[in-house]
């Protein structure tokens, strides 16, 4: 068995295409497509996680209007929840120019310390926009 539980001898899966509406979509080798979600604040956005969708989470998310994901370490799907116990409804969804990995607009009212997963500090910034500003 080679790194990652992966055969050298075995051929990688192929990409599969599925349709979504009038959008056709390109999951991953392990028929998983790459999920950033972020909600707008006033005047930016943020981002709060990036989670991978199978065909049954997007499809579900799209059908629910909230979000689901594809969780690998318990090999089934999940709908994500806000720290209080809140669906995480779906604002818009956007896909990507090569039709590999979505942006998720989350429309919920909270802050980012209520949705699990959030982001909470800058860990780079690059110094040589602004000379005040230092990598943390």
């Amino acid at each position: 068995m080679a790194l990652f539980g992966k055969n050298k001898n075995s051929e990688p899966a192929p990409h599969r295409r599925i349709t979504v509406g009038e959008n056709t979509l390109v999951l991953n080798s392990r028929g998983r497509i790459p999920v950033i979600l972020a909600k707008m604040n006033s005047n930016s956005c943020e981002v709060l996680d990036l989670v991978y969708m199978d065909q049954e989470a997007l499809e579900l998310s799209l059908f629910t209007g909230a979000v689901h994901v594809y969780k690998r370490s318990k090999d089934q799907i999940e709908e994500l929840l806000s720290t209080r116990g809140e669906r995480l409804p779906i604002h818009s969804v956007k896909m990507s120019q090569n039709r590999r990995a979505l942006l998720i607009m989350i429309g919920l009212n909270t802050s980012s310390d209520e949705i699990h997963h959030s982001f909470k500090e800058v860990i780079w910034t690059n110094s040589n926009h602004n000379r005040n500003k230092q990598p943390i």
